[in-house]
C-alpha cells in the first residue's frame, strides 16, 4: 500500500514527533521518502522519548539516510530498544 506520504509531509510530522509523548509505533512504509526525510526523522528522534518501532521499508532512503537514522539512535539512549524495520540490511 502506497500512502503517498512525501518528504514535505514528513517535515510536519517530524515537528510533531519532536514533542510526542504517546506514539510508540509509526509505519511510514511504502512511500517516496528519501534521505532528506531520514534527516528530518533523525532530528525528531533525538528528542523523542517514546517511539520504539518505526517502519520504513519500501522507501527511497539510501546509505546517507541510513546514517542519519543510525546517528539518531546512537545519540539517544532512550531508543536502545527501537527497531527500524527495513527490507534492506543496513541496520544489521
Amino acid at each position: 500500500m502506497n500512502n503517498d506520504f512525501t518528504t514535505a509531509g514528513l517535515d510536519h510530522l517530524a515537528t510533531a514527533l519532536h514533542n510526542n509523548k504517546t506514539l510508540t509505533f509509526l509505519r511510514l512504509a511504502s512511500n517516496s521518502l528519501e534521505d532528506v526525510a531520514a534527516q528530518h526523522l533523525r532530528d525528531a528522534l533525538r528528542q523523542n522519548k517514546v517511539l520504539t518501532i518505526l517502519k520504513l521499508q519500501d522507501n527511497r532512503i539510501g546509505d546517507t539516510g541510513a546514517k542519519y537514522l543510525a546517528n539518531a539512535l546512537e545519540n539517544n539512549t532512550v531508543h536502545n530498544d527501537s527497531y527500524l524495520i527495513s527490507q534492506y540490511s543496513f541496520f544489521e
